[in-house]
């Protein structure tokens, strides 16, 4: 098994439970602009007292049955102190069974269109089941795609960023806890994709837009429609 040397990254995840909070916090928020983050700052986060309103653990296969399966652990945090968005916090943890032949490299998540985030592991203090965070593999980046920003990913890739060295998700290894941070009052069941060169799906949670964010959405969607019929009658003049 390959050595991992363990650091501290952290970015804002919502997670429910209940606890204290021992670590300092160090949050990077994720906009609608395709950014992403990765170890080379310091991510590491912690909850604060919480109330669990939610878990699940979701088993996982790859589409090649021979490359993966696993297990993703999914929570819903609720009156995070620790929440910087005032909303629900969303935890996850992916386990890499024993039995795979293939790494891991990529966690992605969907269903947070229009919400403010911010994302990270926990590198210390409580988890969300009320127990001691504990270790794992840390995340090599988290990243967020563009507007409306519906797509968050956490990867774990091989290699050395900012010197401080970093390895995939293999066989028998567990990541950290991985939070999200975000302003969202209510949340729902979803599919969360597990990535190598093939791909597995898995039961997890996220957040619902609030009414408000679905309209600005869409008038958005209609003011880049009236802008693209503008510029076509321009171009049939």
């Amino acid at each position: 098994m390959k050595t991992h040397l363990k650091t501290k990254i952290a970015a804002s995840i919502m997670i429910m439970g209940l606890g204290m909070a021992s670590a300092v916090n160090a949050q990077v928020a994720l906009p609608m602009s395709g950014t992403t983050f990765n170890s080379g700052g310091n991510m590491s986060t912690s909850l604060g007292s919480f109330s669990l309103l939610a878990s699940m653990s979701s088993a996982f296969i790859a589409t090649d049955p021979t490359a993966f399966s696993g297990v993703l652990d999914s929570y819903v945090l609720a009156n995070n102190t620790d929440n910087p968005l005032g909303g629900l916090s969303f935890a996850y943890r992916l386990t890499n069974n024993q039995s795979s032949n293939d790494a891991i490299h990529r966690l992605a998540l969907n269903g947070f269109s229009g919400l403010q985030l911010q994302a990270g592991y926990l590198d210390g203090g409580v988890s969300p089941t009320g127990g001691a965070a504990g270790t794992g593999l840390t995340p090599t980046l988290v990243d967020r795609g563009l507007a409306p920003g519906d797509n968050i990913g956490f990867g774990f890739l091989q290699g050395t960023v900012s010197g401080i060295s970093f390895d995939s998700l293999d066989p028998g290894l567990t990541s950290r806890y991985l939070v999200v941070y975000t302003n969202a009052a209510t949340y729902s069941t979803t599919m969360a994709s597990v990535i190598d060169g093939s791909v597995a799906s898995a039961a997890t949670f996220a957040p619902i837009p609030e009414p408000e964010t679905y309209g600005m959405m869409l008038a958005g969607l209609a003011l880049m429609g009236f802008v693209a019929r503008r510029r076509s009658s321009k171009n049939s003049a």
